[in-house]
């Protein structure tokens, strides 16, 4: 994952072709797709698409990537207040994959909204979701965009839950020691990684991030999964599946004679 959330989880590996793997830089979307067309054995995939591969997936370790209360890096940015985009145009990203369907839950279920037009960026929009690097790069703000929204901090305020965005997981039929090798290879990661925040800012100088920035951005970060991780998954998958099937009731509504 080639965004600054992430880095941790990378940085003792080495060259990895020692340990027998090889590296793919690959955006949430594109991971997704990989996983599900067998071209990838590991990764942290988007959670949204952790539900859909839990047959040939399973968790590695306990390793995620969640927010315990703002997010940072998941920004939809508007020209009006979000309580007024109702019918209107609110464009997204297309490297996401939870972030997008966040984006829906919270404006159906916290906002009430009815009927958002999702359309991509490149069309006509009144509000936009950005996330990761690309969200950190614009996050002073967006000239004409006079609203600003943290989707995991409106998340958090609305039900007092961390916001799991994405979770390792593995293909089952990996060779078990394959599987334990990256696993401890991630947890040494997360131990000894936070040694090396100047050079993460030095990486990304294009973020205008100091070291210590690039800390407290990190520190606002939950790797592993714990119990309130576990009951934001929960709840988020509810969530989720009323959307679906509102969706789902609206199509067969609108085919009915």
């Amino acid at each position: 994952m080639p965004y600054l959330n992430s880095v941790l989880f990378y940085t003792s590996m080495g060259d990895p072709a020692t340990h027998g793997m090889a590296l793919l830089p690959m955006v949430p979307t594109v991971m997704a797709k990989a996983a599900a067309q067998g071209r990838l054995d590991a990764g942290p995939i988007p959670l949204v698409d952790c539900f859909k591969l839990e047959e040939t997936f399973e968790p590695l370790g306990d390793f995620c990537i969640a927010t315990t209360e703002r997010a940072r890096s998941i920004l939809l940015f508007s020209k009006v207040p979000v309580e007024e985009l109702e019918g209107r145009g609110v464009g997204v990203t297309d490297e996401t994959s939870t972030s997008a369907r966040l984006l829906r839950v919270l404006l159906r279920h916290r906002f009430q909204l009815q009927r958002p037009r999702y359309v991509g960026l490149e069309e006509e929009h009144d509000a936009f979701l950005l996330i990761g690097d690309g969200a950190l790069k614009q996050r002073g703000g967006v000239a004409g965009y006079q609203h600003r929204y943290d989707l995991g901090e409106i998340w958090h305020e609305w039900t007092g839950l961390p916001t799991v965005f994405a979770l390792w997981i593995v293909r089952r039929d990996l060779d078990p020691e394959a599987k334990e090798t990256l696993r401890g290879l991630l947890a040494r990661g997360l131990r000894e990684g936070w040694d090396r925040m100047a050079g993460f800012a030095e990486e990304r100088r294009h973020l205008d991030l100091t070291a210590a920035e690039v800390a407290e951005y990190l520190h606002g970060f939950s790797f592993t999964v714990g119990a309130p991780e576990r009951r934001a998954i929960q709840r988020f998958r509810e969530l989720l599946e009323t959307l679906e099937e509102s969706a789902d009731t609206r199509s067969q509504a609108s085919r009915s004679p």
